[in-house]
């Protein structure tokens, strides 16, 4: 596969970090260093999930499952890029509840007339992104509507975003244990893991071996990442690309890349359920889970500009309008085609916008 060729650029991206090549190179190597490692944990992570008894499993790919982008994250909050990490949660769930969803749907839509989508999982993830964007509006509203003139406020969207946090990620637990424990029976027809293909569990590595892979992509991950956000601030000052750009649509899309374009496969063959199960399911885990943990981390790695749920206005409308767009749409069970134009031509639009916010 082609992204298997960009391998080659992990010891390049770390080499042109440490000896301090020009930001734009060093920017460029490290960007296309983050998708063969992104693939690789991705489809590492999956084996083994597969490997493991079947909650233990999906805890494991639900909880780490967005590796990539935590790590990217994480080293974005401890060299002060909170911002950046704001608008990549973001962009990660506005790309998989507009872009993906959306290329989902126009491209099951152009080769067949209608595909069908399990209701009961529709109208779970709705309820359940409903949560967690309301979970970004209250703080967004508590600032604009009490803090404005009140400086000290600061430190109370800071305590509730961490108390909002704590209960985002019991949640999720709840969640998972309702999804594929005590309410399992109500997704049936649907998988539990992406691509349950017992050829390629078969052919996979041992779980020692899997776990080695993992340990050493990760740091790998965390380098790139580094020296990444370390040339970040010198292209978005030299670049029409705004920092906020760079975290709602570039960091995603690196992050996330090789799985969306299996979903995309999916929903070429029909299998609709497979598809959303990946889109609208890691929305909800960068939701629930990903967002809140970062709050946490932020906290405890006592960083100078703390990592809130308190979110730009306008951030807040584009995220809640798209998770409405979104959940109407499923909503009926069923898509096709020009719902599928119309979710990437709202997320375009946002996209657009967010680069020319000031």
């Amino acid at each position: 596969m082609f992204i298997n060729i960009l391998v080659v650029f992990v010891p390049l991206g770390i080499v042109a970090g440490i000896f301090t090549w020009a930001p734009r190179v060093v920017f460029i190597f490290n960007i296309l260093a983050l998708l063969p490692l992104a693939k690789l944990l991705s489809s590492t992570l999956t084996a083994t999930s597969e490997r493991l008894y079947p909650l233990l499993g999906i805890v494991l790919k639900a909880t780490i499952g967005n590796s990539v982008l935590l790590i990217v994250s994480i080293i974005a909050l401890a060299t002060n890029h909170t911002q950046v990490v704001q608008s990549s949660m973001l962009g990660s769930i506005l790309a998989n509840t507009l872009l993906v969803v959306g290329f989902c749907f126009l491209i099951a839509g152009i080769r067949h007339r209608e595909s069908v989508i399990n209701t009961t999982f529709t109208s779970t993830a709705s309820s359940m992104m409903y949560v967690a964007s309301a979970s970004l509006v209250i703080p967004a509203a508590l600032f604009g509507t009490q803090c404005r003139a009140n400086s000290s406020c600061e430190q109370s969207i800071i305590k509730l975003s961490r108390g909002i946090a704590v209960i985002l990620l019991v949640l999720f637990v709840v969640y998972l244990n309702f999804r594929f424990n005590s309410h399992a029976d109500l997704f049936e027809g649907r998988p539990v893991q992406r691509g349950d293909r017992q050829e390629e569990v078969e052919q996979s590595s041992s779980l020692v071996a899997d776990g080695v892979v993992i340990l050493l992509c990760m740091p790998l991950t965390a380098a790139a990442a580094f020296f990444l956000m370390g040339a970040s601030d010198s292209i978005t000052e030299s670049s029409p690309m705004s920092s906020r750009l760079l975290g709602l649509v570039l960091l995603p899309l690196v992050a996330e890349g090789p799985e969306r374009v299996a979903a995309m496969t999916d929903a070429y063959q029909n299998r609709m359920d497979h598809a959303l199960d990946f889109a609208i399911g890691r929305s909800m885990q960068i939701a629930l889970f990903v967002t809140p943990l970062l709050v946490l981390l932020g906290w405890a790695m006592h960083i100078s500009e703390p990592m809130t749920l308190q979110f730009q206005p306008f951030e807040t409308v584009a995220l809640f309008l798209g998770v409405l767009m979104v959940t109407n749409l499923i909503g009926d069970g069923k898509s096709n085609y020009l719902e599928g134009a119309i979710c990437l031509a709202t997320y375009v639009i946002i996209a657009l916008a967010f680069q020319f916010l000031p």
